[in-house]
């Protein structure tokens, strides 16, 4: 009975010794990977950006997210109204760096987003109807 648990310890000592070697592996692995250049592969990626009245940080946040080192993405900000009193904060933000800017107001719900619908046709969907209407 003691040669089984001797067996089963060793057992269990080399099999640690064998995931500890896999894992300085892997993170040697890692490590490469993070420090090889990814090649042409860039998806474009777009970031969307809520933004509700004035708090506290507001533009430093937004000045945060210009300052990406990735060159192909798009930043969406959203604000509540067209009087919304963070709207003179992203636009001054805007105008601060080189960005590219186009404000549009569009208001939710409005009939000009529910005459898109996913299949490509005008006229509003079945599915975003009201019962009663």
């Amino acid at each position: 009975m003691d040669t089984l648990f001797y067996f089963l310890a060793f057992l269990q000592i080399v099999l640690g010794a064998y995931l500890i070697w896999q894992a300085l592996q892997w993170l040697g692995y890692v490590r490469r990977r993070l420090h090889t250049d990814p090649g042409f592969y860039s998806p474009r990626v777009a970031v969307f950006c809520p933004c509700k009245g004035i708090e506290p940080g507001l533009e430093p946040n937004l000045l945060s997210l210009t300052e990406f080192v990735r060159q192909n993405y798009e930043i969406f900000i959203i604000l509540a109204s067209e009087s919304d009193p963070a709207r003179s904060i992203v636009e001054r933000v805007a105008k601060s760096f080189r960005v590219r800017s186009s404000a549009q107001h569009r208001r939710a719900g409005s009939q000009e987003f529910a005459s898109e619908s996913p299949r490509g046709h005008r006229g509003k969907p079945e599915w975003l109807q009201r019962k009663g209407e």
